[in-house]
């Protein structure tokens, strides 16, 4: 016979070890369950797998990414910046000229003919070049602060902050067309209801007292012993005054609280 036989011959007799002693004899002390889990922890998914469902919140959706501005948009962004940052570069120049004249928050009508004394500080180069301050009084006389400030004053100013002519009422009219209506109060968000994050104790009281002050309410003017009468017909003695409450023993000796306007004198 054969080396080749005589190995399959003892393979044929020899027994299988069984799953458990193959892992006793790897160093496992319990059988395997044949449990896989499907988690992959840490480990990046499969190529191809796609998981069930939507995963994570339910109704996810992920906002979208926003589109990038054109190169003649972005240039139309940096051109309006730059003709910001010269309108500024004016204002401080002709405000230090001029302190009683030029107020972008508490602005003045000005007079007619008063960008012809500006020309007189006109510079060839700067902030007080000639388009400069041209460009600077077409953004100041149309902005909403001195439509509100000719319709308030209905007067023109001089550079030395004086009052030289008077508005007509054709130009009190267009500074009320131009002047653009207020933006309607925000409404709270989410619903919220008035007091809303409120702290308790710092709004008014139930009997029409200031926030934080007791003088609004009614005081019990009892003395602990009086008789009176608590709850329409019963009459009682006084035990005990708490706050706007008082305690009173009946005749028929219960003892019951009692509002103060439940309570009378005998």
């Amino acid at each position: 016979m054969s080396n080749e036989k005589k190995i399959s011959a003892i393979k044929a007799i020899t027994p299988k070890k069984s799953a458990l002693a193959n892992r006793q004899s790897e160093g496992y002390s319990r059988p395997s369950t044949g449990y896989k889990s499907s988690s992959t922890g840490s480990r990046p998914p499969r190529s191809g797998f796609k998981p069930k469902g939507n995963g994570g919140r339910p109704n996810f959706r992920k906002p979208a990414s926003r589109r990038p501005l054109s190169p003649k948009e972005l240039k139309a962004l940096e051109d309006k910046k730059l003709r910001r940052e010269r309108l500024d570069l004016t204002y401080n120049e002709l405000k230090a000229l001029y302190p009683n004249a030029f107020d972008r928050i508490h602005p003045k009508p000005l007079a007619v003919d008063v960008h012809k004394e500006l020309f007189q500080h006109v510079t060839e180069e700067g902030p007080l070049r000639k388009s400069a301050i041209r460009q600077f009084l077409a953004s100041y006389i149309r902005n909403d602060a001195y439509h509100a400030s000719a319709l308030k004053y209905k007067k023109r100013f001089n550079l030395q902050g004086e009052a030289v002519q008077d508005l007509d009422e054709s130009e009190l009219e267009y500074h009320r067309q131009s002047l653009r209506p207020a933006k309607p109060a925000r409404k709270p968000s989410f619903g919220r209801k008035p007091g809303f994050n409120k702290k308790p104790g710092f709004g008014p009281k139930r009997f029409g007292g200031k926030p934080n002050d007791r003088r609004g309410r009614p005081h019990p003017n009892f003395n602990v012993g009086q008789k009176v009468i608590a709850g329409g017909n019963k009459e009682g003695t006084v035990k005990e005054v708490i706050g706007d409450k008082v305690r009173v023993t009946l005749d028929n000796g219960i003892t019951l609280l009692f509002n103060i306007a439940q309570v009378k004198k005998i």
